[in-house]
């Protein structure tokens, strides 16, 4: 069953010759969901990709149009690092748009392999998602579920589990791992308010 839409909007594209447009979702709890917009136009989308921002540190409802080629975090907290190909994992921020990887994949650049295998044996005890204690460990388990939603738009357990448990078997293969990188360093928020001042608002 396909979910009714509840709102649209476009905004002109930086060229002018196109647009840039979003729509917006309920998810499962019945809240808005917006879909992250689109450019419509073959020649900003050359130049130019979107990225949403918190405004209040829950929500990503703020959008910009940002040039492709804006220098990633990891060269702005060491320039030396980043030309030389070279990247330190206490220095490494990952930059990306998350629905580019598998969902094996951001489970392993987002927790670490302890807290998937713990995860893991809450799930193992129920079969759906409102059985889950949302509580402990089980807050965890029911926020990896949503995230699984977020991919492949269902919350069945031996699906949800078959993932986690895929995680945890290639954890040490994959380059960016949670367990090898740090929280995000004092300059961040630096470096995302010059971005923002470099970017072009849209007024989605």
């Amino acid at each position: 069953m396909s979910l009714e839409k509840l709102d649209e909007n476009e905004c002109s594209c930086p060229c002018g010759n196109g647009r840039i447009y979003r729509e917006r979702y309920p998810d499962n709890q019945g809240e808005s969901k917006a879909i992250l917009p689109t450019i419509e136009c073959s020649k900003c989308k050359t130049k130019y990709h979107i990225e949403s921002f918190s405004s209040d540190g829950k929500t990503f409802d703020i959008y910009y149009c940002v040039q492709n080629d804006y220098p990633p975090y990891e060269r702005y907290i060491n320039p030396k690092a980043y030309f030389e190909g070279r990247f330190e994992p206490e220095e490494f921020i990952r930059t990306y748009n998350i629905y580019e990887m598998d969902i094996e994949q951001y489970f392993v650049e987002n927790y670490s392999k302890n807290l998937l295998i713990q995860v893991m044996s809450v799930l193992e005890n129920y079969s759906t998602y409102n059985k889950i204690p949302d509580n402990g460990i089980g807050s965890k388990a029911r926020e990896l579920v949503r995230r699984y939603k977020g991919w492949y738009n269902t919350q069945r357990m031996s699906t949800v589990i078959q993932s986690i448990k895929k995680s945890i078997e290639n954890y040490s293969d994959y380059e960016f791992q949670f367990d090898k990188r740090k929280k995000i360093p004092v300059g961040y928020n630096s470096y995302l308010d010059e971005k923002k001042q470099a970017s072009l608002l849209l007024n989605l």
